[in-house]
This record gives C-alpha cells, structure tokens and sequence, in this order.
C-alpha cells in the first residue's frame, strides 16, 4: 500500500516474519507498538518505509497491532506531515517530523475497524458493522449500524449532503452527515430458487418464502402478508424458481393454487416488475 502527498511517501505491507523479542528480526528505525501484546499474544505487523521528498531521508517502522486488522487502500490519511492508520479499534495519529505518535481507541467497539476517510466534519470510520463519525479531536458524534455486515471493499462515497456504500451483502445504504439512514435498497438477486423437496405444510412454505425472499421479522406467514410484502416491503427477483412444485401441489393444492393466483395477479400490476415463476419439476 502507498500513501503519498507532496511531502513524503510512505510503502506499507504486511511483516509476515516479524516475531517480538526475537533477536531474528529485521532492523527498524523505530518500533510502535499499538496494542500491549507480547510474544505468545496474536498481533498483526506492518513494515513501513518513509521517505522525506525535501532531504531524501528513509525511515523505516515496524507497527504492531490488533490480530484482526488489515490494510486496504484507505487504511491510511497522509495530510501534510501526518499519517494516520486505522488497526482495527485502534487509530494512530503519527507526526512525520519526530515520529513521535499517538493513539485514540474506539470504545466499545463491535466488529473490526479497517478504513478511515478525513471529511468537513473531521474523520469517518468505516468497519465490519460500525460507521463511526469523529471530530477532529477524536470525539465520537455519531454511530451508523445496521443488522448487516456494513463492509465493502472501495464502496463508500463522500458526497455533499449523504455518505453512502454498499455492504458486502450488496445492500445499498445513505446516510446523512448527522448519522441517520436516509436510504437502503436491499439486494436483489436475479434468481431465487425455493426447493420445494421436503416441504410438506403451508407453515414450511411460508417459512421458506421468508427467508428465501427476505422478508421482515414481522412478517406474518399468510397470503394476506406475503401480498402486502410483494407490494409494499420487498422487491421480488426477476425469476422464482419453486422446484419440486408438482409435489407440493399434491398434498397441498388449495395452498398451492392460493400462491399461483397471487402470483398471476401481482404480474397483471402494472406498476411493479414482472416476476417470472417457474414451477419445475425434478429432474
């Protein structure tokens, strides 16, 4: 990973074979340890190479931190002759000048930290679970968590008004600069297949539609709450493949009838995207 700006440059990379207090490790200017750890501890270690544009001056660091962490490409803020990185719950403010260092921790944190943007309003981190806004003082204004796993790799946007990503389930997510969701778009797949093989009740449908289509804790495994889902809670996907039909539809044709009906007329709507169902037989 490279970090630059007009003054320095900085080459990070993971120090696979570093080991505390061996005698076998490689020399290093200065050693910054982010976490209490010791030699039988998990850690992670990052070998950083730091060159000075005005005097052509190398210095080279190792990092100790969190076993969680990792490097990603917004990992680091370099800003004049400061260089900030993110080791999971642990954000060290470096001065290029002196390396000398400090450290601010994100209390009570949930998840793993791996990204951090400078903004207006002083620095978002975005990790596993958390969105977190600090002011430039490192005081927390806010938190931003969803039931998702939150991180996605290159995802997150800094606009004007909305910060927004998309998670790594594919989830797309806005949120304003005070912290509050102003839009999500679950993620659709194109297909959903329902296999249909070993369910025998319509309690085992609805439980199947459930999860299988996403709909909400609340909803309430009926006809009447699976159309009210279809037209107002979820975005079905263009094909429902439900396989294994002919052998639902044997012991229990009214139900399956109720569904094809449903089906048919949520199609005639023509305000809404056409689901295809295909009710497939085993091969």
């Amino acid at each position: 990973m490279v970090y630059f700006n007009e003054k320095y440059e900085i080459i990070a990379k993971e120090a696979t074979g570093y080991s505390i207090d061996s005698t076998d490790n490689k020399y290093y200017d200065k050693c910054i340890k982010v976490i209490e750890t010791d030699s039988f501890a998990h850690y992670s270690c990052y070998e950083m190479c730091v060159v000075s544009f005005e005097n052509g001056e190398e210095v080279s660091l190792i990092v100790i931190g969190s076993y969680c962490s990792k490097l990603f490409e917004h990992s680091g803020i370099l800003e004049e002759e400061i260089f900030y990185l993110i080791l999971d719950n642990q954000i060290v403010k470096l001065d290029l000048k002196d390396f000398t260092y400090r450290t601010y921790s994100i209390s009570k944190p949930i998840g793993t930290y791996y990204e951090i943007y400078s903004c207006q309003r002083g620095f978002l981190v975005y990790g596993e679970l958390e969105l977190i806004l600090f002011d430039k003082q490192f005081t927390e204004q806010w938190r931003y968590c969803t039931m998702d796993i939150l991180f996605g790799e290159k995802s997150l946007q800094l606009k004007e008004e909305f910060i927004s990503f998309t998670d790594f389930d594919g989830n797309y997510h806005e949120v304003d600069w005070f912290g509050k969701q102003r839009n999500y778009k679950k993620f659709v797949p194109e297909t959903v297949t329902i296999n249909m093989k070993n369910i025998k009740t319509p309690e085992e449908f609805q439980s199947a539609i459930k999860q299988m289509l996403g709909m909400p804790d609340f909803y309430g495994r009926n006809w009447n709450a699976y159309w009210d889902g279809i037209t107002g809670l979820i975005e079905l996907p263009n094909t429902l493949i439900l396989d294994g039909w002919h052998e639902y539809k044997k012991i229990q044709q009214k139900d399956a009838e109720m569904f094809e009906g449903i089906m048919k007329d949520y199609n005639g709507l023509e305000d809404y995207p056409h689901c295809e169902c295909i009710y497939k037989f085993y091969m």
